[in-house]
């Protein structure tokens, strides 16, 4: 019994790994590529696709397949706010913190107390 109650939870957890991947999909309109990399230093991480690149790619250590469910919900999570979050809001992944476009937008911004 025990057996077939972790067997449905591994099945319902992968399911579950699948919804996120295709809602980020769905959002953004570009695909979701796993990829084990034995050199990666964290446990994952998303990255955005780019022109260059046309699927996000989620990046995870092969010791961590057994949380990958909840690496790939937490990641998709993350870039799920980001697309969904009004533009004045969001940072473009494709931008640095010192880039022109930041610091338009950041001097147009009305003084604060005025």
């Amino acid at each position: 019994m025990i057996a077939a109650d972790q067997k449905g939870l591994f099945l319902n957890l992968r399911a579950l790994q699948d919804e996120f991947l295709d809602r980020v999909q769905a959002i953004s309109g570009k695909p979701v590529v796993l990829q084990s990399d034995g050199n990666f230093a964290g446990h994952a991480v998303i990255r955005m696709a780019t022109k260059e690149h046309p699927a996000h790619v989620l990046l995870y250590k092969p010791e961590h397949q057994s949380l990958l469910p909840y690496l790939v919900a937490f990641q998709c999570e993350l870039a799920l706010r980001t697309f969904l979050a009004s533009p004045p809001n969001t940072v473009r992944p494709d931008r640095q913190a010192g880039d022109e476009g930041r610091r338009a937008e950041t001097d147009a911004a009305p003084p604060q107390g005025t």
